[in-house]
């Protein structure tokens, strides 16, 4: 496979997460940093979502808004499921945004929905984790094999 290499200015927006279980205040942090393809960081911005939530892609949205850079063209998300399974709507992102959406998973798992029945709003993290669609494996230049969710 032929490897293509972007245009240096081509900017991404990545976005990961991090929570503590035992927080008072019950928020996961989200980070947002917007890099160039020549690897230059560009801009970053933070917002914070429910843990157990279901505002996890409002708060992705928040990010992507207070940076207000027209000129992101991927977006790309450290997993759909985060805080304790508050989900990221793939899809949701893509039509407010209009960027490209790639979510990166790191292990094989046979899925989730087995634990989402028993959480509160099973119905509306079950539409929205089926609606994402299933994880397809990728071989990278390395060897290393990472599963993507992409929209768009």
């Amino acid at each position: 496979m032929k490897w293509i290499t972007p245009k240096k200015g081509l900017r991404v927006l990545g976005i990961a997460e991090s929570f503590l279980k035992k927080s008072p205040i019950n928020k996961s942090l989200l980070a947002g940093v917007v890099m160039r393809a020549d690897l230059q960081i560009d801009g970053f911005g933070f917002s914070l979502c429910t843990v157990g939530g279901l505002d996890a892609t409002d708060a992705v949205l928040s990010i992507y808004n207070q940076l207000g850079r027209p000129d992101v063209r991927v977006i790309v998300l450290s997993g759909t499921i985060i805080s304790l399974y508050n989900i990221i709507d793939l899809n949701k992102l893509y039509e407010c945004t209009g960027a490209p959406i790639i979510a990166v998973s790191y292990e094989e798992s046979s899925g989730i929905e087995k634990f989402l029945v028993d959480l509160p709003d099973a119905e509306k993290r079950i539409e929205i984790y089926r609606r994402n669609g299933p994880r397809i494996p990728v071989r990278l230049r390395s060897g290393y094999i990472v599963y993507i969710r992409p929209v768009g």
